[in-house]
């Protein structure tokens, strides 16, 4: 049996580690496509199709027709999320595997050679839902070569690593097709700690790549979905203030006494009509003043405001390469001993997808995670949809009050203030 070495990663191994990693992927389309035809709705719904054409047609050709262009179907939509995984990953950390792992601090990217070539990989870096421990990645080896002890070998070098650098364990994540996988790593002494299901299912199949930390890249897109976001409250915030009192008062008094004075219906109408204009344009100012002043702030330099102080973060959620979602949390001003969830946005291409619960499920996971009791956030009185978002994940309405600024006294614009208990929601989990 030839001698295998384990080695840091060079630049020179990147084609060999991306075929790995891409073979290594694929080999597990057919026993996901089993558990897939395992499950009770999958069952359910051919057994359905089959039995409503086979009495509606009087045949046997066209249910074993439609039930075999079922699986064809199921088995493409498989094909489809490994591939969109695959890629998502070459343009991640697999893209520049120097950068990723070998430049950071705690993070490293091994290679198993065999005769010169390159048989398998592992890499580990500082866990984002523990911090404290170090994650093992990218662990993969050729089918050509497995029996040989590298994986085992490959494990034990990722857990060396975390002893010299400190840290007291390492976790990692697995599927429940990867049943050698399962095998391999409780032999090696891990215990399983969790099990969970992949959220937002519909959002893998499109390529949404759940939720990555913010990079400086994304800077652009992250201004471009909070502007689009905040601007789609304009037309809201006008009809919320023409529904005020204070608003149709002073629209029908004006009519009217301008009405009486003038004996025409000209002038009052031009009068109510520059004053809805004014309106208007009085509601525009204050949401182009906060996008303002938002980007002016935290927005202008999201790495420093999030990124580098203690317990915050920032994510964005991507489609295609494209940012389409962002999320932030940070410790509350109002109430320290809690996070608070800003920035939550999502593009309406993308809406509907499960796109912000996931996000909301991210910063639930980060706040538990951290020790957190509770995720406060506040939102507006014409921000329906979010409310309803909100209350679905569980949020309770603990407070409600007027905004201080002058306009926002006049349209009575109110903002609530809404709290997530973490410790309930693990122990309802």
């Amino acid at each position: 049996m030839s001698s295998i070495q384990i080695r840091k990663f060079q630049d020179g191994d990147a084609e060999s580690v991306r075929e790995i990693f891409t073979l290594g992927m694929n080999e597990h389309l057919p026993s996901s496509f089993m558990h897939i035809l395992k499950q009770p709705v999958t069952q359910m719904l051919l057994f359905c199709t089959f039995c409503g054409l086979l009495m509606s047609s009087k045949s046997f050709l066209l249910p074993i027709l439609a039930v075999t262009l079922l699986l064809a179907g199921a088995r493409q939509m498989i094909v489809y999320i490994f591939s969109s995984y695959i890629d998502a990953s070459m343009k991640n950390d697999l893209k520049d595997i120097g950068e990723a792992y070998l430049k950071q601090k705690d993070s490293c990217f091994w290679v198993a050679e065999s005769d010169g070539r390159v048989v398998g990989t592992v890499a580990c870096l500082p866990a984002e839902s523990a911090p404290e421990c170090l994650e093992l990645k990218r662990m993969s080896v050729r089918r050509s070569h497995r029996g040989m002890g590298i994986a085992k070998a490959l494990c034990r070098t990722v857990a060396e690593f975390t002893c010299d650098r400190g840290y007291p364990a390492v976790i990692l994540y697995t599927s429940m097709v990867a049943k050698d996988a399962q095998k391999l790593y409780e032999h090696m002494g891990y215990t399983k700690i969790r099990e969970f299901v992949l959220p937002e299912f519909f959002a893998k199949i499109i390529n949404f790549t759940l939720l990555e930390k913010y990079r400086d890249e994304d800077a652009e897109s992250v201004k471009d979905v909070f502007t689009w976001g905040m601007s789609e409250h304009v037309p809201s915030s006008f009809t919320h203030m023409l529904k005020q009192p204070l608003t149709q008062m002073l629209l029908v008094c004006t009519f009217c006494g301008l009405m009486t004075s003038s004996k025409s219906f000209l002038l009052p109408i031009l009068a109510v009509t520059l004053l809805l204009a004014g309106a208007r344009q009085m509601v525009v100012y204050m949401f182009n003043s906060y996008i303002d002043v938002s980007l002016k702030k935290d927005l202008n330099d999201i790495g420093e405001a999030y990124l580098k102080q203690k317990d915050s973060c920032f994510w964005v959620a991507e489609s295609d390469g494209r940012v389409v979602g962002t999320v932030a949390c940070l410790p509350a001003e109002s109430a320290p001993e809690c996070l608070e969830l800003k920035r939550m946005s999502v593009r309406r291409s993308h809406r509907g997808m499960g796109i912000a619960k996931a996000l909301c499920r991210t910063v639930a996971e980060f706040t538990r995670d951290r020790g957190y009791p509770a995720v406060i956030l506040y939102t507006s009185v014409v921000q329906t949809d979010a409310q309803k978002l909100y209350e679905h994940m569980g949020y309770k309405k603990i407070r409600e009050f007027v905004v201080p600024e002058f306009f926002a006294k006049i349209m009575n614009f109110t903002l609530f203030e809404y709290r997530l208990d973490v410790r309930g929601d693990e122990k309802r989990d």
